[in-house]
């Protein structure tokens, strides 16, 4: 049941725009400056402007302790591991960030599901 809440919520935020793909996120250091340049930069893609002031949740592919505490310091913006997100956190933000790494993991997760009952 929670692995089709979760697929519903993130195809509406899909349909809605706002979901933001991007090719990587890792960051070396921890600088809370190059995260908000990061989401800074984000904003620039149509549809996503003021990005930064908005309510957002990273999906991180796998843990980055340089990345968490990067963002960590930020109002408004969480992160979280793709294999732990649940609906209720994609519903708590309204838009959703995740490197292509973390499609990834969100398939699997997804797919595993359905492929148990078939």
């Amino acid at each position: 049941m929670a692995k089709k809440a979760l697929a519903t919520v993130l195809s509406a935020k899909i349909r809605d725009k706002e979901v933001l793909i991007v090719d990587e996120l890792r960051l070396k250091e921890p600088k809370t400056k190059t995260a908000v340049n990061i989401l800074k930069h984000l904003s620039a893609a149509p549809g996503y402007a003021g990005i930064i002031s908005k309510s957002v949740i990273i999906a991180l592919p796998e843990y980055s302790k340089e990345t968490i505490r990067s963002f960590r310091n930020i109002s408004g913006v969480n992160l979280e591991e793709a294999r732990n997100v649940t609906a209720f956190d994609l519903l708590q933000h309204q838009f959703l960030i995740m490197p292509k790494d973390s499609v990834t993991v969100l398939e699997k997760r997804l797919l595993s599901k359905i492929k148990q009952h078939v």
